[in-house]
């Protein structure tokens, strides 16, 4: 079950960063009351509509921005789960310099239909 809930917190990020696909990125939320609290101010969202348009936004990012996790703890609760992740995050736009740093996030999820769906995101960049 661990696994299962793992790899719907991956397609995520394989979705977004890898394929470019926001339409398929929101398809792995639930279809209510979805959360998305990312580390910058302006990614927020709170309904579909939003995370569509919030996605489309990260897609053009691509590649640029990727992240290693040193730790992914899963807790699975009948059909509601939870992962906490710590690692880095790397920024390396073509001809910049790259950024990064340490990033934490907890992501929430329901299984619907036996498919575990994306409910929350709350990701952070902690602070020295």
């Amino acid at each position: 079950m661990k696994e299962q809930v793992l790899a719907a917190f991956d397609s995520l990020f394989d979705a977004l960063l890898k394929r470019g696909d926001a339409e398929e990125a929101v398809s792995l939320f639930a279809d209510e009351d979805v959360v998305f609290w990312g580390s910058g101010r302006e990614e927020q969202a709170l309904d579909r509509t939003a995370l569509a348009r919030l996605f489309g936004a990260i897609t053009q990012i691509g590649e640029a921005l990727s992240f290693e996790w040193s730790t992914r703890r899963v807790t699975v609760e009948g059909d509601a789960a939870w992962v906490s992740a710590i690692g880095d995050y790397r920024y390396a736009p073509p001809g910049e310099a790259p950024t990064g740093g340490p990033y934490r996030l907890t992501a929430a999820f329901l299984r619907r239909d036996g498919r575990w769906q994306w409910h929350t995101y709350s990701g952070s960049e902690p602070a020295d």
